[in-house]
C-alpha cells in the first residue's frame, strides 16, 4: 500500500502542475488504492498540495447525488483574492454595506427579537434548529407570532431533523406557530430511510422588511442563544448585515423557501433597495447548496491560500483534508497560523483531534477554547474574514445548505480580529482561560488508537 501511494501522490503531483482538472482522472483509476489512506488523511495526505488532496478527496469519497467536481483555486496564485473568489465561488462582492457584529447570546439575542419586534412588512426566517420546549425558541416563537397578529408576512423555514420535526414526533412550538398564521415549511422531511442521509438545511439567516438580515452560526436555542449561565452554552456569533448584500441573502432565502416546498417567491417580493448606502464595506455572500457547487470550500482555500502574514480560523468541526493540507503549507511558509477550537466536544472534538498534530507539526498554533465552540470564522492578512453558517468539514463543505459572510474591508476585520480572535486565545469573559496546545501531543495509547478509529470513520459515515 505504501508503495502504490507513494506513486499515486507523484503521478498526482506531476499532472496538478500541468493542469489542475487533469488530476481527477489520474486519482480515479487509482481510488481503489488509496482509498483507505485518503480517508483517514494521515501522514500522505499532508504531503499532498491542497489542489491534489482536493482531485483525490473527489475521486475516492462518496459525494452527494448529482455531486461533480468542481474547479478549485489553484495553491500558489498570485491572483488578488477577491479575483480568486469571482472566479470560483459564482458571487460578486457588493459595496455600501453595513456590518454589526454580535458575540455570544447576550449580544445577538436581544438584537434579533428588536429586529423581528419592529418589523412592518416581512420577516423570512430559516434555520437548522427551532427547538422544541427550549426558552429562547419559545421567546422567538413569540415575537415571531407577535409580528403575525399586527400584520407582517412571516415565513419560517427550517431543517426537519434539525428541529425535531419526525414522523412520530411532532414540534409543538412550530405547531403553534403555524397555528398563529405563520407560513412554516420543513426542509427535506424524513420521508424516506435516505432522508436520514446527511443533507441538512444548515443555514441561520433572519430577514427583516428587506432592509437587514441577521446571519451566523447560532441556532434558534438556549445553547445557541441564551446568556453565558446556561449549561452546555456554546460560543457563537451573529452579524447584521445592512445595505446591498441583503439582497443576496434574500435570493438564498428563497432557493430554500423553494426547496422546502413554499412555493414560488421571488427576491423583489423580500427586498428594499436602500435609497442611501448605509455603510462602506465591501462584502458578499456565499452560499452551497447540495450538488450544485462548491463555492464555500473554494472560496476557505482561497483565503488560505492567499494568505502571507496571517491566518485565524475558529471552528470546532473536523478540517477537510485539503483545508488541513493549506493550513499546514501556509505556516511552513511562514504565515502566523492560529487556529482555536472548543473544549468538551466530545466525539466531534475527537475526531477534529485526528489533524493537530500533522498542523502543529506544521507550525500551526492551536488554543482550546474553555468552552464548546460553535463559531465559524476565518480571517486573513487582516483584510479579509469570513463568518457564517458552514463548518470546515465534509458534511457542510458538500452535504449540507449554508450561507457564509465574506467581508473584504481591512477596518472590519480589524475589529474581528480584535473582538474575536484576539480575545478568545485569551479566554473567555467570564476569566476562564484558553489553553495553547504543545509542539508536541503526548496521547495515552488509548487516545492514540480512538484516533486511529476516528480517522477511518469521519467524515465516511457522514457522506
Amino acid at each position: 500500500m505504501a508503495h502504490g501511494l507513494r506513486s499515486v501522490l507523484g503521478r498526482i503531483r506531476s499532472l496538478v502542475g500541468a493542469d489542475q482538472k487533469d488530476a481527477g482522472a489520474v486519482a480515479r483509476p487509482v481510488a481503489q488504492d488509496v482509498a483507505l489512506d485518503a480517508r483517514r488523511g494521515g501522514a500522505a495526505a499532508e504531503q499532498m498540495p491542497a489542489s491534489a488532496w482536493s482531485a483525490v478527496h473527489r475521486a475516492v469519497l462518496p459525494t452527494a447525488p448529482g455531486t461533480q467536481p468542481f474547479p478549485m483555486p489553484p495553491a500558489g496564485s498570485t491572483a488578488p483574492l477577491s479575483a480568486q473568489l469571482d472566479a470560483y465561488t459564482n458571487s460578486r462582492s457588493t459595496t455600501g454595506n453595513a456590518v454589526q457584529l454580535f458575540i455570544d447570546g447576550e449580544q445577538a439575542l436581544p438584537q434579533v427579537l428588536a429586529g423581528l419586534d419592529g418589523a412592518k412588512k416581512a420577516i423570512s426566517y430559516e434555520t437548522y434548529n427551532f427547538l422544541p420546549g427550549d426558552a429562547v425558541a419559545s421567546e422567538v416563537a413569540d415575537h415571531l407570532i407577535a409580528a403575525a397578529n399586527r400584520g407582517v408576512k412571516v415565513r419560517l423555514v427550517v431543517d426537519a431533523i434539525g428541529s425535531r420535526e419526525l414522523p412520530l414526533h411532532h414540534n409543538a412550538t412550530l405547531q403553534r406557530l403555524q397555528a398563529a398564521g405563520v407560513q412554516v415549511k420543513f426542509y427535506n422531511p424524513i420521508d424516506s430511510l435516505s432522508d436520514l442521509i446527511p443533507k441538512r438545511d444548515h443555514r441561520k439567516e433572519v430577514l427583516i422588511d428587506g432592509t437587514s438580515a441577521f446571519l451566523g452560526g447560532m441556532n434558534t436555542g438556549e445553547t445557541f442563544m441564551g446568556p453565558a449561565s446556561t449549561p452546555g452554552r456554546r460560543h457563537d456569533l451573529f452579524a447584521r448585515v445592512q445595505g446591498p448584500a441583503v439582497a443576496d441573502v434574500a435570493a438564498d432565502f428563497v432557493s430554500s423557501w423553494e426547496a422546502a416546498g413554499g412555493g414560488p417567491l421571488s427576491v423583489g417580493d423580500l427586498v428594499v433597495p436602500p435609497t442611501a448606502p448605509p455603510g462602506a464595506v465591501t462584502m458578499r455572500i456565499l452560499e452551497h447548496t447540495t450538488g450544485q457547487d462548491e463555492n464555500i470550500r473554494a472560496a476557505y482555500l482561497a483565503m488560505i491560500q492567499s494568505a502571507k502574514t496571517s491566518i485565524n480560523v475558529e471552528n470546532s468541526f473536523p478540517l477537510a483534508g485539503d483545508l488541513a493540507a493549506a493550513l499546514a503549507a501556509a505556516a511552513k511558509r511562514g504565515v502566523n497560523v492560529r487556529y482555536i477550537v472548543g473544549s468538551n466536544e466530545g466525539l466531534l472534538g475527537d475526531a477534529a483531534q485526528t489533524r493537530f498534530q500533522p498542523l502543529l507539526d506544521a507550525g500551526v498554533r492551536i488554543y482550546v477554547y474553555p468552552t464548546r465552540v460553535h463559531t465559524k470564522a476565518l480571517s486573513v492578512d487582516g483584510q479579509a474574514c469570513s463568518f457564517g453558517s458552514s463548518n470546515v468539514d465534509e458534511v457542510s463543505l458538500q452535504r449540507n445548505r449554508e450561507v457564509v459572510a465574506m467581508v473584504e474591508d481591512p477596518k472590519f476585520t480589524a475589529e474581528f480580529d480584535s473582538r474575536l480572535f484576539d480575545r478568545d486565545v485569551v479566554g473567555d469573559p467570564q476569566g476562564q482561560p484558553t489553553h495553547q496546545l504543545p509542539a508536541r501531543l503526548d496521547l495515552p495509547l488509548l487516545a492514540r488508537w480512538r484516533d486511529a478509529v476516528l480517522n477511518s470513520i469521519w467524515p465516511k459515515t457522514l457522506q
